[in-house]
């Protein structure tokens, strides 16, 4: 595992710029999207979400959920980042990647949330997993995204940098929580369409969104996973192991 981070690439992950082509936008917001909704509102009053490095844009959709919100980052820079562009916080603590022990009280959160770290080598995912499982209620729920290796970021040289997640590697995973059931809603790539007018500056966004961002999100959930380029997984808490 590759131990040092890069703060330029945890920034990048936790405030995402805006101007970006209308490919990268498109799959943020399918992701996005169904993230909010499998993740839905909060069951209690006072519902607690723990967002575990997450873009800010997905903190703030939950905040408009009503959820509280209580969050770890992995560099001082980039919590710095969350609490400029994110919501307001319940609880905020900086951990190493290398051990990322979540320092909030066990058994306490109705869901958890990571949108972005999974993509990071040098996150010890086994320990973080461990430690979401151990914070959450039973009847709790974690979502996070993966990048698999069918993304059209997926080169030879990303995979230096990056995690991109295989089948077997995903389902290792889903083994690995074994304590509920998963769900796993695949994000595809239209490449021939999305291809001939990705690029174009000269489609509005409205027409782009109308045309393939929104029957695509519709789709997601029937999608086979061999098609999937990122995969949004949400693994339950049924029980205490």
């Amino acid at each position: 595992m590759q131990n040092v981070e890069d703060p330029k690439n945890l920034r990048r992950f936790v405030k995402q710029p805006d101007k970006v082509s209308k490919g990268i936008w498109f799959l943020r917001k399918l992701e996005w999207e169904w993230v909010s909704r499998i993740i839905g509102l909060p069951q209690a009053p006072y519902g607690k979400v723990l967002d575990i490095a997450s873009e800010v844009r997905v903190s703030s959709r939950l905040f408009q959920k009503n959820w509280s919100i209580w969050r770890v980052d992995f560099s001082f820079e980039s919590a710095r980042l969350a609490r400029q562009y994110g919501p307001k916080y319940k609880g905020h603590v900086v951990i190493k990647p290398s051990q990322p022990k979540i320092p909030f009280c066990r058994k306490s959160f109705e869901a958890a949330v990571s949108v972005g770290p999974f993509d990071f080598k040098f996150l010890n995912k086994k320990i973080l997993l461990s430690e979401v499982k151990d914070s959450l209620k039973v009847g709790g729920k974690f979502v996070f995204s993966l990048a698999t290796d069918k993304s059209p970021y997926c080169t030879p040289f990303s995979r230096k940098k990056y995690r991109y997640w295989s089948l077997e590697e995903i389902s290792g995973v889903v083994r690995e929580w074994k304590v509920g059931k998963a769900k796993r809603v695949n994000i595809p790539h239209p490449s021939f369409i999305y291809s001939r007018i990705v690029n174009n500056r000269y489609v509005p966004t409205l027409v782009f969104d109308a045309l393939i961002t929104y029957p695509l999100l519709w789709l997601c959930p029937y999608v086979p996973n061999r098609l999937g380029k990122y995969v949004i997984l949400s693994l339950d808490k049924r029980f205490d192991c």
